[in-house]
């Protein structure tokens, strides 16, 4: 127990027997005079005002006694004189509470888990949540509108990202945390604190911060810039591009935008560029914390999902759900052909078949004609008549091939 701790049991304890002898004495106290139990007492205040010699009342004692019972099972039970029968801590509670929370939200969240990002970004409920973590965690920083601070914290809700604006970069950043790595003076020029840099370092700075202007399309001095991209491909390169345009794998910035993060003022070319040759000589390196022990996986997740959707247009959202939707009317569409083509192959058996069905009739009619004329001829040439209408048949049986393919066309054409 440190000197604090004792000084405040020994209080404690004193008060407590402080209230032990005021009960005591209070109800052993013997009314002056000679006045008994329950008869006024020979004194009186402002001449009518009169006391009667009476206990104090019994549930008024009994307090008194309860109070004293319950300080004193209070430092047996918790800690005050020694650590206390209980083990209780206020470190203890809260990480049972803590444990009880995050049982609960595990349960809740556990219908986000097989989602991708991609999808809890168009999720009306997800993103709701997100935005709530968010408030709660990240606008302290990054502002309630994810705008950030200017001069300070980057803007979550553009396409700018110094560490990558994929949905994976998004849930390594918030879990793992980073921190700024650019060095001072970088690979440019050599830096002392408290000392200037020289004339040729100065040059340095003047040439190199130029052709940064270029890149980004502000006003710059052209002969200064030319010699500054020299400077550029041997001492920026590495972290910042060969076109300037950074390198979310180390956080080295993009130069050859209008962006700029700690730069307040980014659009007076001379107030940039003074900016820019002081953040050479004294980078400013700020420090995301890691999350994933506040958090949890979960939660990074869909607070992710909703940062991710920040920086996306609504169509670029919705584009994966249109595809979806348009996908259907054209697949139905290509099963039609079939069918449809089909029922011409069938329309085109049905006239084959009248075709072949003409030659037959021409025929019977013929016989026709021939029976006709055996009437009037000898039985020789009757006896023809058979034979032509044998003829006949022959032809009426070629044209059942025909019938019979129209009704499996029919059924080809309605198949599905």
């Amino acid at each position: 127990m440190t000197a604090v701790s004792i000084f405040i049991a020994a209080v404690t304890i004193l008060h407590i027997l402080g209230y032990i002898g005021l009960v005591y004495w209070t109800t052993h106290i013997k009314a002056g005079g000679d006045a008994k139990e329950g008869e006024v007492i020979d004194h009186t205040w402002d001449g009518d005002l009169k006391e009667m010699n009476n206990p104090m009342p019994g549930w008024w004692l009994s307090l008194f006694y309860l109070m004293i019972a319950f300080a004193i099972a209070y430092l047996f039970l918790y800690p005050g004189v020694y650590k206390g029968s209980k083990g209780w801590t206020q470190l203890t509670q809260y990480q049972q509470e803590s444990r009880r929370v995050d049982a609960r939200s595990a349960e809740y969240f556990r219908h986000y888990a097989g989602k991708s990002v991609e999808d809890l970004a168009k999720d009306t409920d997800a993103l709701a949540i997100g935005r709530r973590i968010f408030l709660q965690n990240c606008a302290v920083c990054h502002a309630s509108d994810a705008g950030g601070t200017p001069g300070n914290y980057p803007n979550l809700s553009d396409k700018d990202w110094i560490w990558g604006g994929t949905p994976e970069n998004i849930i390594n950043t918030i879990t793992n945390g980073h921190t700024g790595a650019m060095p001072a003076g970088g690979a440019l020029i050599s830096v002392t604190p408290g000392q200037a840099p020289s004339a040729e370092d100065q040059q340095k700075l003047e040439d190199v911060s130029n052709y940064i202007l270029a890149l980004g399309g502000y006003e710059h001095d052209q002969a200064l810039a030319e010699k500054g991209e020299e400077l550029y491909s041997t001492s920026c390169v590495a972290c910042h591009g060969p076109d300037g345009k950074g390198n979310p794998v180390i956080g080295g910035i993009n130069l050859a935008d209008q962006t700029w993060l700690y730069a307040e003022d980014s659009e007076d070319p001379a107030a940039l560029k003074t900016f820019i040759q002081n953040q050479i000589q004294h980078p400013r390196n700020n420090v995301m914390p890691a999350w994933k022990d506040i958090l949890g996986e979960a939660k990074i997740k869909v607070v992710a999902a909703y940062v991710y959707s920040l920086s996306q247009d609504e169509s670029e959202v919705d584009n994966s759900a249109e595809e979806e939707k348009t996908a259907t009317p054209v697949a139905a569409g290509e099963a039609e052909k079939p069918a449809a083509e089909t029922t011409a192959t069938a329309a085109e058996a049905a006239a084959t078949t009248s075709a072949a069905e003409k030659p037959a009739a021409e025929t019977t009619a013929t016989a026709a004609e021939a029976a006709t004329t055996t009437s009037a001829a000898e039985k020789p040439a009757a006896e023809a008549v058979p034979s032509a209408a044998e003829s006949v048949q022959p032809a009426s049986e070629t044209a059942k091939p025909a019938e019979a393919a129209t009704p499996a066309s029919s059924e080809a054409a309605t198949a599905p």
